[in-house]
C-alpha cells in the first residue's frame, strides 16, 4: 500500500510555477513538462493563483519526483515559486 503522498514509489508534490503570460486554456499548455526529474499528474488541471512577483500571477500543478532531494532541487530553480509535498487529507474536529 502506498504512502500519502507517495505514487508508484514516487512522492507526490505541488509545484508553483511563475505562470506564462498566454491567453489560451492553462490545461491546453505543457506546463511543468520542461521540470527535471518532474511528471506531470495529467489528472490535476493547473490552478491559477492570484497576483505572483512583478504583476504576474503563478499556476499550481501536481506531479510526482523520485524523492525529497529532486523536488529540493526543483524549488531552487528561479520559474518555481516553491515546492510542497501532497499531504493527506483527514477529517477533523
Amino acid at each position: 500500500m502506498s504512502q500519502p503522498g507517495s505514487r508508484g514509489g514516487r512522492h507526490v508534490v505541488m509545484v508553483e510555477l511563475v505562470a506564462p503570460p498566454v491567453t489560451a486554456p492553462l490545461h491546453l499548455l505543457a506546463l511543468g513538462r520542461h521540470l527535471p526529474s518532474f511528471d506531470v499528474d495529467q489528472d490535476y488541471p493547473p490552478v491559477p493563483m492570484g497576483g505572483g512577483a512583478a504583476g504576474s500571477g503563478t499556476v499550481i500543478i501536481r506531479g510526482t519526483v523520485d524523492d525529497a532531494e529532486a523536488a529540493r532541487r526543483l524549488a531552487e530553480r528561479d520559474d518555481v515559486v516553491a515546492v510542497w509535498d501532497e499531504g493527506e487529507v483527514a477529517p477533523f474536529s
